[in-house]
């Protein structure tokens, strides 16, 4: 196993800017060979998504999921193996955080936002509707004029939780040359706003949801950035990894887990071996999702300073 290679599929050069893709894993054999990676995914994702989501936004999302994931990411993650086989390319790190870790900030944050505004929404609506019987003599009295205030009020506090999913209904409907068409990348990653990310319609609609935007974009900033830069200044890193290696004179990319690498990102007692330190690494080149490049060229400097993620893995309050 050449757990010692002197290469990276990952991302970022040692400065910016970078540019590339990350790709991120669930559960995952101890190795994949390159006729594998062909095999198709639509059933186990469509059925794997539909009961996380209430009828009737289970079929709308697992309609979209299957395009966005299964047509867009799983293509992209044969691709990043077979390139970095064909440029001789030692190891592939998995660098995004555990969707789970992921899921349970994002969830935080959710019923922080989106909760309040659906309750707010609802208290609104209410107070119209005691203000205005309360107000009036007889209930034919009552004035329309603040009922309808109460709840155009109401409808601007909750349009924000409900916009993403009009968005990701339409883009699911859309054919295929009207999905290459809405995520074109239009604006050059390193001009405009470097503040904001680069948000694609209806694929990164769910930015939009109040509550979900941190969790989702700087958070896994930060990890991805982090655990890059270990690894390229010759740690063992915090996430786990494809090592190449060959068998019976055939192209294999074990799964590796780092040594004493973080319990919750890079568990123990999994994979197909260690993955040790890399020697010797100066640049690391890869793909990532274009709403993440501008955030992890900022993240760079300082996680080449500091790698530590265990802030990023703890559970949200």
């Amino acid at each position: 196993m050449n757990s010692s290679s002197q290469s990276i599929a990952s991302v970022v050069n040692l400065s910016p800017p970078l540019v590339g893709y990350f790709c991120m894993t669930g559960i995952t054999p101890a190795y994949l060979t390159l006729e594998q990676l062909h095999r198709p995914k639509t059933s186990r994702i469509t059925s794997a998504a539909r009961p996380l989501y209430p009828s009737p936004l289970s079929h709308t999302y697992t309609r979209a999921h299957t395009y966005t994931h299964t047509h867009t990411h799983t293509h992209t993650h044969q691709t990043a193996l077979q390139a970095a086989t064909s440029v001789g390319c030692g190891t592939v790190l998995l660098a995004d955080r555990p969707a789970n870790v992921t899921q349970h900030s994002m969830g935080a944050g959710l019923a922080a936002d989106t909760g309040l505004r659906l309750i707010g929404s609802a208290a609104l609506t209410l107070g119209s509707l005691v203000v205005t019987l309360g107000t009036s003599l007889l209930p034919d009295q009552a004035d329309g004029g603040v009922l309808a205030a109460g709840l155009a009020a109401a409808v601007a506090v909750v349009a924000p939780v409900v916009g993403p999913f009009i968005e990701v209904s339409r883009f699911a409907d859309m054919n295929e040359d009207q999905i290459e068409e809405a995520v074109a990348v239009r604006e050059p990653l390193d001009r405009g706003d470097l503040s904001k990310p680069l948000k694609l319609f209806g694929e990164d609609a769910l930015l939009d949801w109040p509550g979900a935007f941190q969790a989702l974009i700087p958070e896994r900033d930060a990890f991805m950035a982090k655990a890059i830069a270990a690894v390229a200044t010759g740690k063992p890193g915090v996430a786990p990894a494809y090592v190449f290696d060959e068998v019976d004179g055939k192209a294999v990319w074990r799964y590796a887990m780092p040594e004493d690498g973080p319990q919750r990102s890079a568990p123990q007692g999994l994979g197909d071996g260690a993955l040790m330190g890399l020697r010797g690494v100066s640049a690391v080149v890869g793909v990532v999702g274009s709403a993440h490049v501008r955030g992890m060229v900022r993240d760079w400097p300082e996680a080449l300073q500091n790698d530590d993620v265990s802030p990023l893995l703890a559970d949200a309050d």
